[in-house]
């Protein structure tokens, strides 16, 4: 046989609070009556100690202690049975055969009430703290109220410890992140301003190599008649401006000498596809 656990809500009004509340318990008249002993006894003894309990929009019971908030509940054990299927249908003498498809149906279960209550709070605590208090054979939930209160105030400082142990983890992975982006910002601008000189570079050097060239024209010109070396003029004109207009220099040079660089809002510092690669090693 095997047993499982089950919820199973219950509409009452839990002691000492002015709203409607969803008690944790099965349907029964007499769990949900002992549901309501159990949360009157509890909500008693535990207001004497500054506890304070309320209903959530969500419907679950929040119980307040050393300003922790956390949620608890009354669960009850449930025996779990297999259903047998149903026998085949007999067979009629002279009556064709016909599978019987009710044996490869999926398995049936069906749940029975035990009596039994766990009290669950339900939150993030450290590892090994209690969360779980059962009916035993030898003390019910009723007994225990003592060690109920003791676990509630003790969650409290655990759910607080746990928290400031998450707060001050965030707080090191963004400055380990802010580092991280600073480091690659910087990165990024020097590999701009670098790709940018490089760029200036080679546009002075092809304007420098054109204009070599056109100093080589002119000078053999030099040796041509006088009409060859009129009529060549416009061209060498016209060749002077298009190696200005490849010259970086002839423009402003603060587009040059500048070193601020705007990075993008989104930049993250991952780059997608392959860098190329520049003239300084990385």
């Amino acid at each position: 046989m095997a047993k499982e656990r089950k919820n199973v809500e219950a509409q009452g009004r839990l002691p000492r609070l002015r709203r409607q509340a969803s008690l944790e318990c099965d349907d029964f008249a007499t769990l949900i009556e002992r549901c309501a002993i159990l949360f009157d006894a509890l909500i008693k003894e535990s207001e004497v100690e500054g506890y304070s309990w309320k209903i959530n929009a969500e419907g679950k019971t929040i119980v307040t202690v050393n300003g922790e908030p956390m949620a608890v509940r009354l669960m009850e054990r449930l025996d779990k049975h297999p259903i047998p299927p149903p026998p085949p249908p007999k067979r009629r003498p002279g009556a064709p055969w016909e599978p019987n498809f009710m044996s490869l149906r999926s398995p049936q279960f069906e749940w029975t009430s035990t009596g039994e209550l766990t009290f669950q709070i339900e939150a993030r605590m450290d590892y090994g703290e209690r969360k779980n208090w059962k009916d035993t054979k030898t003390a019910s939930l009723e007994k225990k109220l003592s060690s109920i209160l003791a676990g509630l105030s003790s969650a409290s400082v655990s759910i607080s410890a746990l928290r400031e142990k998450e707060e001050a983890r965030e707080r090191e992975w963004a400055e380990d992140e802010r580092r991280r982006l600073e480091r690659a910002r910087n990165s990024e601008t020097q590999r701009r301003l670098r790709r940018n000189l490089v760029k200036h570079t080679e546009l002075w050097e092809r304007a420098e190599r054109l204009r070599a060239f056109i100093k080589g024209v002119e000078n053999r010109l030099k040796f041509s008649p006088l009409v060859e070396q009129e009529m060549a003029q416009t061209w060498v004109d016209w060749a002077h401006k298009q190696a200005d207009l490849l010259d970086p220099m002839q423009g402003n040079l603060a587009l040059i000498t500048t070193l601020d660089v705007q990075l993008e809002s989104w930049f993250s510092g991952s780059h997608y596809g392959q860098v190329e690669k520049g003239w300084w090693p990385e």
